[in-house]
């Protein structure tokens, strides 16, 4: 299982929502941490500008969670989270 990091940003953003919106984001991103195969790289130019060309996102409760892995997958690995969108806002 990946390291995982929680940048400030992201914990500022997801502040803004309900717990249970907040609980179902911290499901995924375990499952995030888990299984490496998890997410994906099609990113808008907005979003790859926020978050870099080499991150990830998942969708969780209309959300997206923007992510980066660095390292070997397995202990080695650390999961950065980024940041949080509503889809709606994403261009």
């Amino acid at each position: 299982m990946a390291r995982m990091v929680f940048t400030r940003s992201f914990i500022t953003d997801l502040a803004a929502f309900d717990k249970p919106t907040r609980d179902a984001v911290k499901e995924k991103m375990a499952l995030v941490s888990e299984f490496p195969g998890v997410g994906t790289r099609a990113l808008g130019s907005s979003s790859a500008y926020s978050f870099g060309h080499d991150a990830l996102k998942v969708a969780v409760s209309g959300l997206d969670v923007f992510y980066r892995r660095e390292g070997e997958p397995g202990p080695d690995e650390t999961v950065y989270v980024l940041g949080v969108v509503p889809q709606r806002c994403i261009r």
